[in-house]
């Protein structure tokens, strides 16, 4: 799990004129990721200014932003150090893309900007966000209210305080965190309807981070799996811890599954890739793999013995090279049932 953050600054571009590189020319002015964010030297004498400050880009300028664009910049990119990624479809030009959010344009408005819902999910799970904060993204919830209330208890029964729980939905996104006897309440917008799924966090309770979705056997790390919870009604929801939380952080955990064949039978002797490891699949066509400390997503690259790629695991079975993969997320339990099905013979593989 990563300890330590980053902060780094490079000595140019600056905000002169004559040091801006054009922008046919190679330059990465900003980055983050893995622990660690880049800015351009001019984005921190932005910071350290008074008021507004000129700068030029693509040779273009000057233009003037306040202090506030500079503070924008520096949250967009230790956001992306933390693991939050451009909305979807920004990247490739998309008109669905969420242009004024923080993680796209939205760091030149600052603060008159947002995090997205999926992303504020990501942040609460990152080992670098702790800290007292105050859920304000939903309204406070009382038992029969419009939310989601329940209790925690660990696998004797026993109540489990400090636990908290954030609430996945496409319109809204929340959280609360278990109290002395174990329960916990979160309210939901006036408007909001249909199901929600419930994500567990260790909080206070545990050392790591995110524990997994809350699902029928007790924890599960796939979403699909996830027990659906109304948001209104006077019946609450237990949540079965499957391990004490300090076991549940401690505990090796392993991610699994099966390959088979476009007849739906199991295919032996293909190589399956994890986390920079290989796996020969058995006579059942099964994998598995130890999960490394610290990782929170992988995806699954299948390839047949003679080196022929037969490509990454996506949404719709093996794709191409540059399509979208299916990146399995990594709770604290067991990630198993994993089914790939091949659209040909690995025979057939050229």
């Amino acid at each position: 799990m990563p300890t330590r953050f980053a902060l780094v600054a490079k000595s140019s571009p600056s905000t002169s004129q004559t040091n801006q590189p054009s922008c046919d020319e190679p330059h990465e002015l900003g980055a983050g990721g893995g622990g660690i964010t880049m800015v351009p030297r001019g984005d921190l004498e932005g910071l350290l200014s008074q008021g507004e400050e000129e700068y030029y880009y693509c040779d273009e300028g000057p233009y003037r932003a306040p202090l506030s664009r500079w503070f924008g910049g520096l949250a967009h990119e230790l956001a992306h150090a933390v693991g939050v990624p451009h909305p979807p479809g920004c990247d490739a030009g998309l008109p669905t893309c969420d242009s004024p959010a923080l993680m796209w344009l939205g760091y030149t408005s600052y603060p008159d900007t947002y995090l997205r819902f999926d992303e504020k999910e990501i942040l609460i799970r990152s080992p670098f966000i702790t800290g007292e904060a105050t859920p304000t993204d939903g309204p406070d919830a009382t038992e029969g209210s419009l939310g989601v209330h329940g209790v925690v208890l660990d696998p004797s029964g026993a109540p489990v305080e400090g636990i908290r729980l954030s609430l996945v939905a496409d319109t809204f996104w929340n959280w609360g965190e278990t109290g002395q006897d174990g329960t916990f309440q979160i309210g939901v917008p006036e408007e909001a309807s249909g199901p929600v799924v419930v994500s567990v966090h260790g909080g206070k309770a545990a050392s790591c981070n995110w524990l997994g979705y809350h699902g029928p056997g007790g924890l599960t790390s796939r979403r699909e799996d996830a027990t659906q919870v109304g948001v209104g009604g006077a019946a609450g929801i237990e949540v079965r811890l499957p391990f004490m939380p300090d076991v549940l952080c401690g505990r090796e955990r392993t991610i699994g599954g099966t390959v088979l064949g476009p007849d739906g039978r199991p295919v032996k002797g293909v190589w399956v890739l994890l986390f920079d490891e290989w796996w020969f699949t058995e006579q059942d066509g099964t994998f598995e793999f130890i999960v490394p400390e610290g990782v929170s997503k992988t995806h699954v690259y299948i390839q047949n013995v003679d080196d022929c790629g037969l490509g990454d695991y996506g949404p719709n079975g093996l794709i191409n090279w540059g399509e979208e993969v299916s990146l399995f997320e990594i709770g604290q339990v067991d990630l198993t049932g994993i089914e790939i099905r091949l659209a040909v013979s690995p025979d057939e593989c050229q």
